[in-house]
């Protein structure tokens, strides 16, 4: 591939992944979701004689594995799309800090938490949840996200278990229309 090829890809690719960033759907998701449209158009596409694309084809098309071809087109196929429930890096954290009785008050309600010393601290959480990151860029990026927020007591509050809010979600819908309709 030519470096014009690569540097346009780039340049098509950078505004959506800024959106995409800036609204909390990290690269995980948005693989995945490019493995599914690389099948799909592949499949439905390049077929011969009228038939669907056969998984071999697919896979040296899109240069998947035959084995991840098959259980994409199969997904595809029953119409799975389960971008939701996967597990983000971000939602292990969530899971802790809204089922372990240690980070929940009495009325199973995840606690306000300090961010480190008194235990169970917000440094506590995150080295529970394995994360492959320090507790500030963690804290930093909750915060960036809408997800938490600290009092003036400097306890920090879980104010929404998803990456991605509604209203971050609608205007991240909002602004992929406008690339769509912008090229």
């Amino acid at each position: 591939m030519s470096p014009y090829l690569v540097s346009l890809i780039k340049r098509m690719l950078e505004p959506l992944i800024t959106q995409l960033i800036k609204y909390g759907v990290g690269y995980k998701i948005f693989d995945a979701i490019a493995k599914n449209v690389f099948v799909s158009v592949a499949a439905k596409n390049y077929g011969l004689r009228s038939k669907d694309t056969n998984i071999s084809r697919i896979a040296l098309m899109t240069d998947l594995t035959r084995k991840d071809a098959a259980a994409i087109k199969n997904k595809i196929i029953n119409d799975k799309d389960n971008f939701l429930e996967m597990n983000t890096m971000l939602a292990k954290l969530f899971d802790i800090w809204l089922n372990d009785d240690i980070f929940l008050d009495k009325n199973n309600i995840p606690r306000p938490l300090k961010y480190k010393g008194e235990s169970p601290s917000f440094c506590d959480l995150v080295g529970k949840s394995k994360l492959d990151a320090p507790p500030k860029a963690i804290y930093i990026e909750l915060e960036r996200l809408y997800v938490i927020e600290k009092d003036s007591n400097g306890l920090i509050s879980l104010r929404n278990f998803k990456n991605i809010s509604q209203a971050n979600e609608e205007i991240l819908v909002s602004r992929l229309k406008d690339l769509l309709s912008n090229s």
